[in-house]
């Protein structure tokens, strides 16, 4: 998957993935990473992430992953704060996927704040609109975006 090869070409040893719906990604970047290696998850759906967490318990690479459940922005400023403070190691590897119009603001987060991204971090940025049509959950949650 092009997840496992973001992870192992770029050595990644910390990852953050800002959207993970059911954890299957984060799976992905868990299982390419070295035992070593830590994946940073935050999703705002706490059903999604109930349904993924029994495929992460029976994977050895499960216990590399630890999810946030709530708004991404509220879990991003808290990194940012253990950031600035040298309090974590930074990331190698984020893989942006949230809701689309927190997309620029996560980025620019992650961008301006020093010691959140590594050197040779690499940033993906999902803004792909599904099938031209808001998701369910877009919908679901009343979210403003206007497809």
């Amino acid at each position: 998957s092009t997840f496992r090869w973001l992870a192992s070409s770029n050595a990644a040893r910390r990852v953050l993935e800002i959207g993970s719906f059911c954890g299957a990604g984060a799976l992905a970047l868990a299982e390419a990473m070295p035992a070593d290696g830590e994946v940073r998850s935050l999703e705002f759906d706490p059903f999604a992430v109930e349904f993924g967490r029994r495929f992460q318990l029976k994977s050895r690479a499960g216990q590399k992953i630890t999810t946030t459940v709530g708004p991404a922005m509220l879990a991003l400023e808290s990194l940012a704060t253990e950031a600035k403070g040298h309090g974590a190691k930074p990331f190698d590897l984020v893989v942006i996927d949230a809701d689309k119009e927190g997309l620029q603001s996560y980025f620019d987060l992650l961008w301006s704040t020093p010691n959140l991204l590594s050197e040779r971090a690499v940033v993906c940025v999902d803004m792909t609109p599904f099938k031209g049509q808001p998701p369910t959950r877009y919908v679901k949650f009343g979210f403003p975006h206007r497809w």
